[in-house]
């Protein structure tokens, strides 16, 4: 009986020092490797009013499930703005625009800028800006995109989308804030 307890304890004793100096090994040469797939963003226009039908909500990755008519005249814009980032910096990309336009009397420009607000809403950073002809009195989908250095961010900054009309003249114009009316961001290089 006694050597049957003296072999286990032997047998115990050799298990535990070949697991010890394994985990030792493989401290020390291990090394865990894996591959992360990061998608990039798409910043979608929510119908969300924050403030004065005016501020809208900017989504990420999740497109709007609602829609709504917004109208508003020249000279006058109506903006989007993505909750704090968290982020501290973004890479260079190529942001495209997608919106659903008409005008009152076509052709009328629109500017649509993308831009980074502090977590007071204060303009910090024009990022870039992009231009779009509204040719048409009826709903059509138009797209721009333009491009912008990698950024440098405080982490309560926000993403805002500033969208303006451009004519001097008072003209109407309306937007369909849907699932559709969107920023995709693509990064260069």
């Amino acid at each position: 009986m006694n050597e049957k307890i003296a072999i286990a304890t032997v047998g115990m004793v050799f298990l535990l020092m070949v697991s010890i100096a394994s985990a030792s090994m493989l401290t020390y040469y291990g090394k865990a490797i894996g591959i992360a797939e990061v998608s990039e963003p798409t910043f979608y226009a929510y119908p969300e009013s924050i403030e004065d039908h005016r501020l809208y909500k900017l989504g990420i990755n999740e497109p709007s499930s609602t829609s709504d008519e917004i109208s508003f005249i020249d000279s006058e814009f109506i903006g989007f703005t993505t909750d704090s980032l968290g982020i501290a910096s973004f890479y260079p990309a190529t942001y495209s625009f997608h919106i659903k336009a008409k005008v009152e009397s076509p052709p009328r420009n629109l500017s649509l800028e993308l831009q980074i607000h502090d977590s007071s809403g204060n303009l910090q950073n024009e990022i870039c800006k992009a231009k779009v002809t509204v040719d048409s009195s009826e709903y059509k989908t138009y797209e721009a995109s333009c491009s912008a250095d990698s950024l440098a961010l405080a982490e309560s900054d926000s993403f805002y989308w500033r969208v303006e009309g451009l004519t001097t003249a008072s003209v109407d114009y309306s937007v369909m804030i849907d699932g559709d009316m969107r920023i995709k961001v693509e990064a260069l290089g």
